[in-house]
């Protein structure tokens, strides 16, 4: 979550060029706040007026409200993968892609207080079956790493593979999951120069990011 505050002094010089751009088309001074939440948390404090923008993301199986006097723009989709150990897969055989065939896997997930969380609790439902989890992070190298381990298999979005470790396998599920990343303000505020200006940079940065990594894929 950002927040704008004008007239308050810049930040350090590792992010200067960035702030230039960012405060470039008016001139105000430019303070930037960042924290990160929850994207609940961070509607309800754009609503409250204690951010100004907010990056926000929804999975297509976990539907997401957007509160009224909020609106949000579109970034881009990634996909979401089936983590699992090459190990479990015999020699030439096709790895299996529907869910249902690891409900007597052993889960690897985020905490239960996220939507990732959900996410995978709502995926495994709708296949049939409610998770077996026996372990939880929210840092999703690690997710990958305990996967490698043999612990067991994970669903994680494609922005958060940094690496893929030996012995992972990333697989595409038989009925696809994506997460939308959104751009979320106060209607009013998409309107204010500096606010516009950070919200294009973020766009611009995001999106060549997401084609970069879909470009790698195909």
């Amino acid at each position: 979550m950002i927040r704008r505050v004008p007239g308050a002094g810049g930040p350090g010089p590792d992010i200067a060029d960035t702030c230039r751009r960012v405060i470039g088309d008016d001139g105000a001074a430019l303070e930037l706040r960042i924290t990160t939440s929850e994207p609940e948390a961070a509607l309800d404090a754009l609503s409250s007026g204690a951010v100004d923008l907010a990056v926000v993301h929804s999975y297509s199986n976990v539907p997401r409200e957007i509160p009224r006097g909020l609106a949000t723009r579109t970034i881009g989709t990634e996909p979401i993968w089936l983590a699992t150990p090459k190990a479990d897969h015999p020699t030439g055989a096709e790895p299996s892609t529907r869910l249902e065939d690891y409900a007597d896997h052993s889960w690897i997930a985020a905490t239960d207080d996220v939507t990732c969380f959900d996410m995978i609790e709502r995926a495994c439902g709708l296949a049939g079956f409610r998770p077996r989890i026996v372990a939880e992070s929210m840092d999703f190298s690690v997710q990958l790493e305990l996967v490698a381990a043999g612990v067991g298999v994970a669903l994680v979005p494609d922005l958060t593979v940094e690496t893929r470790p030996e012995g992972v396998e990333l697989l595409s599920p038989a009925k696809p999951i994506e997460r939308t990343i959104l751009l979320a303000a106060r209607a009013s505020r998409f309107a204010d120069p500096g606010i516009r200006n950070l919200a294009e940079i973020i766009e611009e940065s995001a999106r060549a990011q997401l084609t970069a990594r879909g470009q790698r894929h195909q």
